[in-house]
């Protein structure tokens, strides 16, 4: 049975109720409504500005890198040419061993900081879209929403694998698409 809205907001006027309040116009369904992570920051212009500011620097080592790194395959591939026990192979060999080493060495301290500016910048990321769920939230006057990654996404049933571990970093099973409320997440986090 549907009780007309009409009636709702005279029975509050009586129960010493707010009158007036936009019960007819703000009609929200009871439930539970999500945001998909892995979207909500997509096309945010201020997001993708924090991303470049903060990996610019990674990239241009990181492009360097591998300039020296084409460079010594290159010099590692004339190296396999030269005859073995003569004094340009000999020096050569202990050039490429020094230069591998470091090249190695560079390359670990670039992962871990790559590694660090994307730890933070998925807690900026966290950060950004919980403010903007709660602006939600209040605007909309939602109860619920979870923050969940590859909710909706195809269970790859004929991949066990791939099926078991999607299924296991899912928080639901599934949500209704109808529920999702990333596109105005992401309206909230472009204002």
């Amino acid at each position: 049975m549907r009780i007309p809205h009409s009636l709702i907001l005279v029975l509050g006027a009586f129960a010493g109720g707010v009158t007036g309040y936009s019960l007819g116009t703000a009609e929200v369904t009871a439930g539970t409504y999500y945001v998909d992570i892995d979207q909500a920051l997509v096309g945010v212009a201020r997001f993708d500005q924090m991303r470049q500011d903060r990996m610019g620097p990674i990239r241009a080592l990181g492009d360097d890198w591998n300039a020296r790194k084409e460079k010594f395959d290159e010099d590692n591939a004339t190296f396999q040419l030269l005859e073995e026990g003569t004094a340009e192979y000999r020096k050569m060999q202990v050039n490429l061993a020094i230069r591998e080493e470091n090249l190695k060495s560079e390359f670990e301290l670039l992962s871990e900081a790559a590694g660090q500016v994307n730890e933070g910048l998925a807690f900026e990321a966290q950060r950004m879209i919980q403010n903007a769920v709660e602006i939600l939230a209040q605007e909309k006057g939602y109860e619920h929403i979870v923050i969940s990654p590859l909710t909706n996404a195809v269970i790859p049933w004929e991949n066990p694998n791939a099926a078991r571990d999607l299924l296991r970093n899912r928080t639901t099973f599934w949500i209704h698409p109808e529920r999702d409320v990333t596109a105005e997440v992401t309206a909230i986090l472009n204002r």
